[in-house]
């Protein structure tokens, strides 16, 4: 027998470990009532070599779905009760509901204690994350900025517009040098 035969076979190539990324799904709609998130974040965390899992508002302890991811996204979509953060209701307030704000305050605040899954905040997540830690928001930016940036157009549809990211944080030292377009 020659000796490579009687080597130790090769161990297979390991897979590399997945890692699920919680992504807060919109509130319940339609008939039947379902839950949905828009393509666009399954898309770019699949682009990232993650697997999304979708969290849906109504879970009754948040905290629990942490351990099952290595990432969490909170989403955009409708807007917050100006009720939990001491604003008034105004005309333009949309889709707001009480089960998914529950929801992902508690979720966002489980995020924050827990170190170990970084968070992403995304329009309205932000929102939230924002309102969890204590911060108030401005019920309907223009009333307060004018028209200089255009957040929704209309009916609803979201709307493009430059951000700045300063040369000394983290994400420009991710993201590199960029110019807003």
């Amino acid at each position: 027998m020659a000796a490579e035969s009687l080597s130790a076979p090769r161990p297979a190539a390991r897979a590399a470990a997945l890692t699920f990324v919680g992504v807060s799904s919109y509130a319940r709609s339609g008939k039947p009532p379902s839950f949905s998130i828009p393509t666009g974040y399954v898309d770019a965390v699949r682009r990232a070599g993650g697997v999304p899992i979708v969290f849906p508002p109504g879970e009754p302890e948040p905290a629990r779905l942490l351990p099952s991811v290595g990432a969490l996204i909170v989403s955009g979509g409708g807007d917050i009760n100006p009720n939990s953060y001491g604003g008034k209701h105004h005309e333009s307030v949309y889709s707001v509901c009480e089960e998914r704000d529950a929801f992902e305050f508690a979720l966002t605040r489980a995020a924050l204690a827990d170190t170990r899954v970084p968070m992403l905040c995304i329009c309205r997540g932000l929102q939230v994350l924002n309102v969890v830690c204590g911060g108030t928001l401005h019920v309907h930016l223009p009333e307060h900025y004018g028209d200089r940036v255009t957040h929704r157009a209309p009916p609803r549809q979201p709307s493009t517009h430059p951000v700045r990211i300063d040369a000394a944080s983290r994400l420009a030292a991710i993201l590199g040098p960029r110019t807003p377009r």
